[in-house]
């Protein structure tokens, strides 16, 4: 088992590098392809589960995966609050964590229901749907208003 955590802590670490790549790419397809294949490697942890040797190498893509999304959110979420980067900042990891609760608390609710632990990545399914199409309904709304996000405040510290 400490294997598998520290291939899951690499698989975080080539995360964080390819969420930054994609979003200087281009940030909001990055956004939505990695909450589609974020679906599909939680789908293939459910198929995979009672085989070690793919539940491992889904294990170590999904730690990948879980990291590399971060970084395009946040800077989804700072450039559309430019004009208050530091408020941003601050609460970007409490929606992160408010996320961990509520997935938590909907797993236990799950598990109390009398489904099994293999089902869980199920629900992870279910919400990387709902957040891919989210994602995708608000790029295109803003592609189709030509929205832009907001310029940086005066004394915001950014340039």
């Amino acid at each position: 088992m400490p294997w598998v955590l520290l291939l899951n802590g690499v698989g975080a670490t080539v995360g964080v590098f390819i969420g930054g790549k994609l979003s200087d790419w281009k940030l909001m397809p990055s956004v939505i392809a990695l909450l589609a294949v974020q679906a599909l490697v939680l789908l293939a942890i459910y198929l995979v589960s009672p085989y070690p040797m793919p539940m491992i190498v889904a294990i170590t893509v999904w730690g990948g995966l879980n990291f590399a999304i971060g970084t395009p959110i946040q800077a989804r979420i700072l450039g559309w609050t430019a004009d208050a980067p530091n408020l941003a900042s601050s609460l970007i990891p409490s929606g992160f964590n408010v996320g961990i609760a509520l997935a938590a608390s909907l797993g236990a609710a799950w598990l109390n229901g009398g489904f099994r632990y293999r089902s869980l990545p199920l629900l992870g399914v279910a919400a990387m749907i709902v957040a891919t199409a989210v994602a995708a309904l608000s790029y295109l709304w803003e592609r189709r208003s030509a929205l832009k996000p907001p310029l940086p405040a005066a004394g915001s510290g950014t340039a």
